[in-house]
């Protein structure tokens, strides 16, 4: 990758009109639900080209959390913001974080995952017990000080060997801690494996190794991992058993099977009318619901890509039944829709980082609420400030009204835009319901902020979904390539291990986003500062 960065003058133009009103974002696909955003950058003071600054997000309350894996000769760093911190509403960097062993190319940050006081990040590449064995270290607020943010203990796997890849994935709610190694050996190379992890009177200890007996050669179990409650989801988005990346995600119960015991109970594998769709590509669940990307399924478009929606008890007690099929608005091959999902009680966010609205691959990313007990597209979000390579939507996450948007970008830092979703109660939202000359018009440049409702080219017919709530925030973003992965055709570094790099997350969040009849959101933006190199 070239050290070089496009000029943004142009950009910052934008970004100030957008900050003094506000500038439509995207194309609503509904006048019933429209949402507009202002344009803002997240980063640090110590970020450079091709760190890939917000590669992974979570979010959670009052806290953000941001991966920057490939620092310092993919090292990797991590940072923590704060809201309210440097002034009302702003978003100001609180920490940065290295841990206490930090070889090149371990790609610490690539995985994170936080829980009120607790942070976990993944250090898959880190040579521990072996070459690129993995390692997960784990951050706790007021550790070494009031307000600090210290390294507490990091952890391995019991029966580690190399090219395992611990710490590929995380999910953490409370006292359980789950950590994918895709690259485990136990049914074939790089069949993949789970660990879990249970905290007791501050001490961390690995409680159960998962390794189905039907995973196989490549299947990259625990790639992905989500946790609520007493439900784990393992995606395998490599899995063969139904043809080639066509992929599976598993389901597992605590207690399921004995006490403690985490016992299967589902495999769902990507619908007959998919084809190598990359199931399993990110996943989320929230309390009943269970959401799928698959990058490369059909999505009404060849290779657009598609989220499939599950329902706990659909089809019959206990059983998890396919609800809806979610595809974006103006879909096109190659988009990838469905690398990234998120979720909370009545808003879901997919990403489609390769999607062009703003140029090549500038990404996008769209926001689905809840109506009538279905879930419909509400708005298309691809910022007036976005270009090229962009990658907007390669990290998505959400806990209540906030929500964060990272855009690695092929050829420059990376950032986070941060939003927060206000329910309109129709008082002074600015609404105008006129005509629509693009996606850009109808923007109030008043003090309110201008929302438009009106028709527009871009306009789509989505499929509805379900979702509700989560507790657990995990994501994980990969580095590396290889030729069967979505991302090849981008521009990233690959790595010399092989693995594909998919730049994704899956994660999840806590409480719920405020709703109202007409189903109109308006999202404020939160600037903690605005950083490009210029060329």
């Amino acid at each position: 990758m070239f050290e070089m960065s496009r000029p943004h003058a142009a950009k910052r133009g934008l970004l100030a009109l957008a900050l003094g009103a506000a500038a439509l974002v995207g194309v609503p696909a509904s006048a019933d639900a429209t949402t507009i955003a202002s344009d803002a950058e997240v980063t640090s003071d110590n970020v450079h080209a091709d760190d890939e600054f917000g590669a992974v997000v979570a979010v959670d309350g009052d806290l953000m959390v941001v991966g920057a894996p490939h620092h310092s000769t993919q090292k990797g760093k991590a940072y923590i913001f704060a809201r309210d911190e440097g002034g009302a509403d702003a978003w100001g960097q609180v920490a940065e974080l290295t841990p206490s062993r930090n070889n090149n190319l371990s790609n610490f940050g690539q995985a994170v995952a936080i829980d009120g006081d607790t942070v976990v990040f993944g250090a898959p590449r880190e040579y521990g017990a072996g070459a690129r064995t993995g390692e997960v270290f784990v951050f706790a607020r007021n550790e070494g000080g009031a307000d600090a943010w210290g390294e507490v203990t990091s952890l391995a796997a019991s029966d580690a060997a190399d090219n395992d890849f611990f710490g590929r994935s995380l999910a953490l709610e409370g006292d359980t801690l789950v950590v994918g190694a895709s690259g485990d050996d136990d049914n074939g190379s790089d069949s993949g494996a789970v660990y879990i992890f249970e905290r007791d009177a501050g001490t961390w200890s690995e409680t159960v190794k998962l390794a189905p007996d039907d995973t196989g050669l490549n299947d990259q179990f625990g790639k992905r991992v989500a946790l609520e409650g007493d439900t784990l989801v393992v995606a395998a988005d490599d899995d063969t058993a139904n043809g080639e990346n066509d992929g599976a995600v598993y389901i597992f119960g605590r207690n399921e099977g004995g006490l403690d015991f985490w016992g299967d109970v589902a495999k769902l594998s990507a619908p007959a009318t998919a084809s190598n769709p990359d199931f399993g590509d990110a996943v989320a669940i929230a309390s009943d619901y269970l959401v799928v990307g698959a990058d490369a399924a059909e999505g009404g478009v060849a290779e657009s890509g598609a989220a499939y929606v599950y329902g706990r008890d659909e089809g019959g007690a206990d059983n998890w039944g396919l609800v809806s099929t979610l595809v974006g608005s103006g879909g096109a091959a190659g988009d990838a829709f469905g690398r990234t999902v998120a979720l909370s009680a009545d808003a879901l966010l997919v990403g489609a980082e390769r999607a062009d609205a703003r140029g090549t691959d500038s990404g996008v990313v769209y926001l689905f609420e809840m109506n009538a007990g279905q879930w419909t597209e509400s708005q298309k979000l691809a910022l007036p400030a976005l270009g090229d390579d962009d990658l907007f939507g390669s990290s998505v996450a959400i806990d209540a009204d906030t929500f964060a948007v990272g855009a690695t970008t092929i050829i420059s830092e990376g950032s986070v835009y941060m939003f927060r979703l206000i329910a309109d109660t129709g008082g002074d939202a600015g609404v105008d319901a006129g005509p629509d000359a693009g996606p850009d018009a109808g923007v109030d440049a008043g003090a309110d902020i201008g929302v438009d409702t009106g028709p527009s080219a871009d306009t789509g017919t989505p499929e509805d979904t379900g979702a509700d709530v989560n507790s657990d925030i995990g994501v994980e973003a990969d580095a590396g390539d290889d030729a069967g992965s979505q991302a090849d055709a981008g521009g990233r570094v690959p790595e010399d291990d092989g693995e594909p790099e998919d730049e994704g997350c899956a994660c999840s969040s806590v409480g719920s986003t405020p709703g109202s009849a007409a189903g109109i959101f308006v999202a404020l933006v939160a600037l903690i500062g605005v950083r490009r190199r210029l060329s």
